[in-house]
């Protein structure tokens, strides 16, 4: 038996719910960010203004009465394609290895309505409410070298990430690649305990679809190159038959590369180290031309730190 951690980048249309005659319209006061004030952050402090220890969210003080909304709308997993996703990987289970248990991990974007979203979802597939947890920078050690646990849902706020912008901070790329790194700790972290990790790429922004494989790839290289069994894979969701899915490729790089990035990360390019000829091939992937790209800062960010790897 396997415990599956799934990873769902988060879009926006469970919101379209809340302004809808249904399950969630009581919820559309909800962290509302209009009633909250101004600012990009006010969804942000509400949410760290209701945590207790270990990140756990009081989740009625947050969300009021109709708190147990979402849960009971998880069971209409056709509201939202993050939920559409999940059905599918509970209705396909791998022969031979029934699922032991579930862990969730949305990646929110850093804004009022990502953040308002991703916090809906992650309720709504939450075993109990005092599962729910917030996590406000995944690049913190206490995260990404700790172990995810069954039952639980993590909303991680991905730092810059906003769609509104062109350009992506350096820290939106390492905040990705820490999700890698926690997954592969989890995965990990038990000799008795197998995993599987699923990515389900059928909602967020499509744009970081690229990116969001990269964080696969990081992963799949450190379990390979440790000799890990852990599966992980890609899906997308069939937009028109819904109980099916597309699985795209997870590459993994050559022990040769692998060494390289090593050498890379111990080197501490990120504090402005010299990235010499050394690393030349690694252009073309994660440097270009002896400078990180989004990919290699994905890529370092899923390494442990010098000393451990």
């Amino acid at each position: 038996m396997s415990a599956v951690l799934n990873i769902i980048p988060v879009g926006l249309s469970i919101l379209d719910e809340l302004d809808t005659t249904g399950q969630l319209t009581p919820l559309a006061h909800s962290l509302d960010p209009h009633a909250l004030g101004s600012g990009n952050d006010v969804v942000r402090n509400e949410i760290k203004r209701h945590l207790a220890a270990n990140h756990v969210i009081d989740l009625p003080a947050l969300l009021g009465p109709a708190h147990g909304l979402p849960r009971s709308a998880y069971a209409e997993h056709h509201l939202c394609a993050e939920w559409t996703a999940l059905a599918v990987e509970h209705n396909n289970p791998v022969p031979g290895d029934p699922d032991d248990g579930h862990a969730y991990v949305y990646l929110a974007s850093d804004t009022n309505k990502g953040l308002r979203a991703a916090t809906l979802l992650a309720a709504g597939s939450a075993e109990h409410p005092h599962q729910l947890r917030y996590i406000d920078d995944t690049t913190e050690t206490a995260f990404r070298e700790s172990e995810l646990v069954r039952g639980h849902a993590y909303i991680c706020r991905i730092p810059g990430l906003d769609p509104s912008t062109t350009a992506l901070p350096p820290q939106t790329w390492r905040a990705f690649g820490s999700i890698g790194r926690a997954a592969a700790v989890t995965a990990t972290a038990r000799p008795d305990q197998r995993w599987r990790i699923a990515l389900h790429l059928s909602g967020g922004q499509k744009a970081m679809l690229p990116y969001l494989l990269g964080v696969a790839e990081a992963t799949s290289t450190w379990l390979r190159q440790n000799r890990t069994r852990t599966p992980i894979r890609a899906w997308c969701t069939h937009d028109e038959r819904r109980t099916e899915r597309l699985e795209l490729p997870v590459r993994w790089m050559s022990t040769p590369l692998y060494d390289t990035l090593v050498k890379l990360k111990a080197a501490a390019p990120e504090n402005g180290a010299t990235i010499g000829s050394d690393y030349r091939n690694l252009d073309g992937s994660c440097l270009d031309n002896g400078t990180l790209t989004a990919l290699g800062r994905i890529m370092l960010a899923a390494l442990p730190d010098p000393g451990t790897i």
